[in-house]
């Protein structure tokens, strides 16, 4: 719809004046739907569809619903929320419904979003995200993760020799983009594989990445089984401890999926982002010690890798570390202006390490 031209004195338009950013957005374009008429059974499982119908007592109870629909329903859903609340053990007010995940999204978005706002979005992804966002009046800041670790995952696949497809090379990957938004700067940090980006930051370390590997499903599982937090020691789960899920290359179809974390970004924060041979040898607080003890992140990441070849490491060892310096959280803040300053090492690796054993430059 466009808006109509200033009417002339006497006249009413009665054109519906739409807000110029709603009316710029682009239009939803569904996936392909499955045919029915295709003797082929397919299920679009990026809308979360099963290729089976719905058990009888689905249907039995939807039929059920449907005999009181000349009533009018529950606003909020209260005996829907207040049964999913007694399930799960929380207080019915933390728990929201909505029909389907978009409605939910924009929910949120509406709850929490000021004009203007800033919203990051890994990209490609979902494409109602930057919609959602404009129609709750803030401003989507879609971040190409997604091109770069393609670019990335075909400069390891070049390495494949073509005669021997088993030794495709592979590697993991994991990163973390400083980001300004209204609220402050904020790390958002991602992962393929074992590679792990920790936040240290007061004398203790939180890890901001899963691993993507058979020795965390077996701790996810033995963590459920005991019912406790705690993860279970990795020499009784019996798993190789070097055997990924995830991974760029390796001689895999496709593109796997990154996982995302958000966190604020304070000054004073450390990241350490390191290889399992550095996590794998290196427990958390050597890795705090280590950090904390030195002048200069560069020194930092060295000294990481150092201390994983003293303690034997038999796998890659590599460590990045960044340190913020500055980070003014301000409204008020001039646009342009600088928010941060963070200081980043270069990669420190074995090679670099082994370099400095040898007394090279």
């Amino acid at each position: 719809m466009t808006s109509a031209a200033t009417p002339a004195p006497g006249e009413t338009s009665t054109t519906v004046r739409i807000r110029p950013d709603v009316a710029a957005l682009p239009a939803y374009v569904p996936g392909a739907r499955p045919d029915a008429e295709s003797p082929v059974e397919i299920a679009k499982l990026s809308s979360n569809e099963l290729p089976f119908p719905p058990q009888d007592a689905v249907v039995e109870a939807i039929t059920r619903a449907a005999t009181g629909a000349n009533r009018y329903p529950e606003m909020t859903g209260e005996s829907l929320t207040q049964t999913l609340a007694r399930r799960w053990g929380v207080e019915s007010e933390q728990v929201v419904v909505g029909n389907g995940s978009v409605a939910l999204i924009q929910h949120l978005l509406d709850a929490v979003c000021r004009p203007g706002d800033e919203v990051v979005i890994p990209w490609r992804s979902f494409e109602a995200y930057p919609i959602c966002v404009a129609v709750a009046g803030a401003r989507a800041d879609l971040v190409d993760l997604d091109r770069a670790i393609a670019s990335a995952a075909a400069d390891v696949a070049a390495l494949a020799d073509p005669a021997s497809p088993l030794t495709a090379p592979g590697t993991t990957l994991t990163g973390a983009l400083a980001l300004d938004s209204p609220d402050g700067p904020h790390w958002l940090v991602f992962n393929i594989g074992d590679s792990r980006t920790c936040l240290v930051a007061d004398g203790e370390i939180r890890r901001l990445t899963r691993d993507h590997s058979l020795l965390q499903e077996a701790r996810d599982r033995g963590e459920r089984d005991a019912g406790s937090s705690d993860p279970p020691d990795a020499d009784a789960l019996a798993v190789a401890p070097n055997v990924v899920t995830r991974a760029l290359g390796a001689g895999g179809g496709g593109l796997p999926e990154p996982d995302y974390t958000v966190t604020p970004l304070r000054r004073g924060d450390r990241l350490i982002l390191c290889s399992d041979g550095v996590h794998g040898v290196v427990p958390d607080r050597d890795l705090v010690r280590v950090v904390e003890d030195s002048t200069h992140p560069q020194a930092a990441a060295g000294a990481l890798v150092d201390l994983a070849i003293a303690r034997g490491t038999q796998d890659n060892a590599t460590a990045v570390v960044v340190e913020v310096t500055v980070a003014a959280h301000s409204r008020t803040t001039p646009p342009g202006a600088a928010h941060r300053e963070v200081r980043a090492a270069r990669p420190a690796t074995v090679r670099t390490a082994r370099r400095r054993h040898e007394g090279e430059d």
